[in-house]
């Protein structure tokens, strides 16, 4: 009975000590972090801003974004948006844009088509990071208006995603003069760091 006893205490032991081994690993392999850069760029614009058409005026940002994954795990992120805001408070989140798909005119004729694919796969603005890589996401984001501009006037560009443990982050990409007045602004050449805070 002693033996028995004793067989079972040390296997429970044995058990729980490669427990701990396993969970001790797994906290070392997700050790590294999760880095972010972005910049104001296109490959079929030649500007960004504010853009009037048919009585609606246009905000619209073109963004590159680059994550680098540092870690021995694969890491996800989601939900990649641009939100405006005025005086600390959100007053307008941009809406994502899937693709575009431009096509090229001369007298009436139509010359070339162009299209170019937004987000990651399908068109999503999410990401999956294999483990100690760096992968990047073209973006585009809108934000039409018809009537009453002053009511989302703003003073402010933040940026936000979730991790794959549905975690909200959140950073000021900029602040900026957001007065719907008509006006095109050069793109970036420079990378900049997002400094992403959790928020819940």
């Amino acid at each position: 009975m002693d033996t028995y006893i004793g067989t079972l205490i040390g296997g429970l032991i044995g058990f729980l000590s490669s427990l701990g081994v396993q969970i001790a690993m797994r906290e070392l392999d997700r050790k590294g972090k999760l880095s972010f850069y972005s910049r104001i760029n296109s490959s079929f614009l030649q500007g960004w801003g504010f853009f009037s058409a048919d009585g609606k005026i246009t905000f619209v940002v073109p963004l590159e974004l680059e994550c680098q994954n540092t870690s021995n795990v694969t890491r996800v992120v989601r939900d990649v948006s641009l939100s405006l805001w005025r005086d600390g408070i959100e007053v307008k989140r941009m809406r994502q844009t899937q693709g575009i798909y431009n096509e090229h005119k001369h007298n009436g004729k139509i010359e070339s088509r162009d299209s170019f694919a937004l987000g990651d796969v399908n068109g999503s603005y999410s990401l999956v990071v294999p483990p100690r890589s760096i992968k990047k996401m073209n973006c585009f984001f809108t934000c039409g208006q018809e009537q009453n501009i002053q009511d989302i006037a703003f003073d402010e560009i933040r940026i936000s995603c979730y991790d794959e443990r549905d975690c909200l982050y959140r950073s000021q990409l900029m602040e900026f003069d957001g007065n719907w007045k008509e006006r095109s602004i050069p793109l970036k050449d420079t990378w900049a760091k997002v400094n992403f805070q959790r928020i819940r």
